[in-house]
């Protein structure tokens, strides 16, 4: 099971944004924000919207509702994390801040000699709700892998399962054993806290000989 690839993605938030903070639909944990005012600033405001799909398939609403009718002024909107090869879109709903982004796009080395084919998979993607899918379908993974750790008693899930993230404390020893066989990032060194994802094509029966590796380990 490949819990979560290594992909590269065109961070393009990273270079644009100015303000005292970035807003994101899931938070680091993978909890999602449900109070929908908390992302209005006071000032120019961004959100980071690399799984903003599995937030939006997750809550059920649409994507204008908690980004731009709450104040969001520019959204990185990822596919990269949903399905797509690679791409991510900066959306300007302030258009008064995007004045010098044509040339802060080149610099940052954001701009592809044949962006058109990178465009492109927008139209697949938005085509017959294949982002809602296959968000859905990753958020439907990490609930089955969540069911599954929970049967493991020398696992503990740290957080409540919102979207396609699990953040569980495993015992420190089979941390690299594991490593060796699914790629995952340990969150947090000094709890042995771990972050596993699941993706559009992950499958039960991955999740399965994910956790009976789990247990051998830990037997």
């Amino acid at each position: 099971m490949n819990v979560e690839r290594p992909r590269n993605l065109q961070g393009a938030s990273c270079w644009l944004l100015k303000p005292p903070t970035g807003k994101s639909p899931r938070n680091q944990s993978g909890r999602i924000f449900t109070d929908l005012t908390s992302n209005i600033t006071r000032s120019p405001g961004s959100s980071d919207g690399a799984r903003i799909s599995n937030a939006a398939a997750a809550l059920g609403i649409s994507f204008r509702e908690f980004t731009r009718d709450c104040g969001v002024d520019v959204l990185s909107f990822g596919g990269t994390k949903n399905g797509m090869m690679s791409g991510e879109a900066v959306l300007f709903f302030n258009p008064g801040l995007c004045r010098e982004t044509k040339y802060l796009r080149k610099q940052s080395m954001q701009l592809f000699s044949k962006m058109r084919f990178i465009s492109a998979q927008f139209l697949a993607y938005f085509r017959d709700d294949l982002w809602k899918n296959n968000a859905s379908h990753a958020n439907q993974m990490a609930k089955i892998l969540e069911a599954e750790i929970r049967r493991i008693p020398q696992v503990r899930i740290t957080q409540k399962v919102e979207a396609n993230g699990v953040f569980a404390i495993v015992p420190r020893e089979i941390i690299r054993p594991l490593q060796e066989e699914y790629f995952f990032y340990v969150w947090d060194e000094l709890t042995s806290e771990v972050r596993w994802m699941t993706s559009f094509d992950t499958t039960e029966e991955e999740i399965r000989d994910f956790t009976r590796l789990i247990k051998k380990l830990v037997s």
